[in-house]
């Protein structure tokens, strides 16, 4: 055996090593030696009782001191062993003598609450007795307060169940509680039906208190939204069977009507959520038995939304969304009419390609005919704000639909622009589509007819384009034409300008009501006469004559053709038609006299006397067009597509070339006008800088 263990073994008698390790240290040691183990403990064992006996030597005088003490301490200990015994014995008696009261006071506690048991039996027995003869006797009594009986039956009956075993309560009158139950609830929503048909809200309210204290209310509503609408479903059912009979379809939606509004009225009496739970099962009652095509749709939709409109949006909001598809049906016919109402009105023999033109009556049956059709669609829906928007919207989408076949058959290529004398019955057509299309459109708002109008506009403005372009081809004949009128003659250009105005006139007649919209006329005018006045000024050398020339030819064309546009817009106006005399007169005046503002007229723009002051001027400041290299007509396109500021940068442009070339020179002199022209280029920069 290895010396580690019976080392260790004194220090484990001593406690210095746990026992539990080192026992295992002995069980693992697969070579101990039992022998050498004994012998050790042998020695330990006499090692311990030769100290013992050595102390007991050395202690034995002091143990013989307390021999007495020990004495007095053992009799100590008798005496109160003695009477621990005898207060034992006593606490013994005690405890069954306790034991004894104990015992009595649990039968009589047990007594006591037999006998109270008993009492509350008897007291909740009697209180049922009085309850059921009030029931029994107090038949007018209101609702509320017999549902409070019967509420309190109910729940002593539930409290005590041990009366219904007692046979005189259960003979005598246990027996008729659920009786009494069932009538009072029976009575209460009798009387809950008959207040929300007199839309006694006081009563409702009554009623549902007492079917609260029934435990019925949740119950009694169901029933009421069920047969609610089973009712309504059997009355769509049957408006679905007659609706080829408009009479009866009439009468049966004023009574649904007139059903609907009462309903509402009273199912709001039984609660927001009750109503809200009843409208959307009435919802999808009109979703499933109403057909989005049915005839008797838009009647339908009118009748709801005139009945709903009376009561709150939370309650009858899904009745509203029911309908949508109604209305999306209602506005999708509505639309599809009106489309075939365009396309018959547009494909009519008053107007088929067949036929060249119409007259005014037959025109004015078209227009009035479309426009009676989109009046009509939008006086079915008046009724209702919404929905009239929407169909509004479809008169939109018809005017832009006649926007499409105005296009289909108007023709505004080649010969119909060519304005001669005699109109050609293409021509007339398409004057007679546009002003029809026009009379259409005026009826209407400008934002509905919007489309329509802007394609009317560019069919005008083509007209009236072809007309002004001609006026230029005419007037750019001036400057191949030196020759100057004498006497009261006027030029060949003017004559040919004015029986091609003539003619453009009586082009302009279908369509003068078009025209005279927007002061379309008087801005026709005005371009005519600034495209005269431009041409005119460009004109070289300008000698008095040749501005007298000019001053009769502008009068000539004003009063033999301009006049008759109906161009004129009044005293105040600015145009040059209503002052063509002053300018005339001004034409006339000196060159210093043009210059100045004040013998100018109002209307006549700052670019003509300036363009008039170069060419009155010496061949040293050359002409607008001649100073960039361009021909006239090439100036003329660009003055068009400018603004007067950059007409007016291109003037002070010229007048530095000028100057510059004048330096370059070393000449000391300018043309007679430059100051003067100068000045008025300075005051049109000036004037457009603000």
């Amino acid at each position: 055996m290895p010396s580690g263990v019976i080392d260790q073994l004194e220090d484990f008698v001593w406690g210095k090593i746990d026992e539990n390790e080192f026992l295992k240290k002995v069980i693992d040691d697969d070579a101990l030696n039992n022998d050498g183990l004994l012998q050790k403990v042998e020695v330990i064992q006499d090692t311990l009782n030769a100290q013992l006996r050595k102390k007991v030597e050395a202690n034995y005088p002091k143990l013989l001191d307390q021999v007495g003490a020990i004495e007095a301490l053992d009799q100590m200990q008798s005496n109160f062993n003695a009477e621990m015994r005898l207060l034992f014995d006593r606490s013994g008696k005690i405890a069954e003598e306790f034991e004894k009261v104990q015992q009595k006071l649990l039968m009589d506690v047990e007594t006591i609450e037999n006998l109270h048991l008993m009492r509350r039996i008897l007291g909740d027995g009697l209180r049922c007795e009085q309850l059921v003869t009030k029931l029994v006797e107090s038949k007018h009594t209101d609702h509320l307060r017999r549902a409070e009986w019967v509420a309190e039956l109910l729940m002593i009956r539930k409290e005590n169940p041990s009366l219904i075993r007692i046979s005189w309560m259960r003979d005598t009158f246990m027996y008729r509680i659920d009786e009494l139950a069932r009538n009072a609830t029976a009575e209460t929503v009798k009387s809950l039906r008959e207040a929300m048909s007199s839309l006694s809200a006081s009563e409702v309210a009554t009623c549902l208190k007492a079917l609260v204290h029934l435990s019925s209310r949740d119950s009694t509503i169901e029933q009421l939204v069920a047969e609610t609408i089973s009712n309504y479903d059997k009355t769509f059912l049957q408006l679905a069977t007659t609706a080829t009979d408009d009479q009866k379809a009439t009468r049966q939606l004023t009574q649904i009507g007139h059903q609907l509004h009462a309903t509402l009225e009273q199912f709001a009496m039984l609660g927001e959520d009750v109503a809200l739970k009843m409208t959307k099962r009435l919802a999808k009652v009109i979703t499933n038995r109403v057909q989005a095509n049915a005839d008797y749709a838009i009647k339908m939709v009118q009748t709801v939304l005139r009945v709903v409109g009376a009561h709150p949006t939370s309650i009858v909001s899904p009745l509203r969304d029911a309908l949508s598809p109604l209305k999306q049906s209602i506005l999708s016919q509505s639309l599809a009419n009106l489309f075939t109402v365009v396309d018959n009105a547009f494909a009519s023999p008053e107007v088929d390609e067949g036929s060249d033109s119409y007259d005014s009556l037959q025109r004015n049956a078209v227009v009035e005919r479309v426009n009676s059709a989109m009046r009509q669609e939008v006086n079915s829906v008046a009724w209702d704000s919404n929905l009239r928007a929407e169909m509004e919207a479809n008169v939109a989408k018809t005017l832009k639909y006649v926007g499409v076949k105005l296009e289909q058959s108007i023709s505004l290529g080649g010969d119909s622009l060519k304005m001669t004398q005699r109109m050609t019955k293409r021509q007339q057509r398409n004057y007679d589509l546009l002003q029809a299309a026009s009379d259409i459109a005026d009826v209407w708002p400008a934002q509905l007819a919007a489309p329509l109008l802007l394609l009317i506009d560019g069919n005008v403005k083509t007209i009236v384009g072809s007309v002004e372009e001609t006026a230029n081809v005419v007037l750019d004949s001036m400057h191949t034409d030196e020759a100057i009128p004498k006497g009261r003659h006027v030029s060949p250009y003017v004559k040919e300008l004015c029986e091609h105005l003539r003619n453009a006139r009586s082009h302009f007649v279908p369509i003068h009501a078009i025209l005279a919209k927007n002061q379309r006329m008087a801005i026709f005018v005005q371009h005519v006469l600034e495209q005269f006045l431009l041409h005119t000024t460009l004109r070289r050398p300008m000698t008095e004559q040749l501005e007298h020339a000019i001053a009769k030819d502008l009068e000539y064309l004003c009063e033999n053709a301009l006049l008759t546009f109906e161009g004129k817009g009044g005293h105040e106006s600015k145009n040059i038609i209503d002052h063509y005399k002053e300018v005339a007169a001004y034409l006339r005046k000196s060159s210093l006299a043009k210059a100045d503002p004040n013998h100018t007229p109002a209307c006549l723009p700052l670019w003509v006397p300036i363009q008039l002051l170069i060419s009155e001027s010496e061949s040293q400041l050359k002409s607008p067009h001649e100073s960039t290299g361009w021909t006239i007509q090439e100036y003329v396109a660009w003055f068009n597509s400018h603004t007067d500021r950059e007409r007016f940068h291109f003037f002070s442009t010229l007048l530095k070339s000028y100057n510059n070339s004048v330096i370059a020179r070393n000449e000391t002199e300018y043309v007679h006008n430059y100051p003067l022209i100068l000045q008025l280029v300075e005051k049109g920069l000036s004037d457009t800088a603000k």
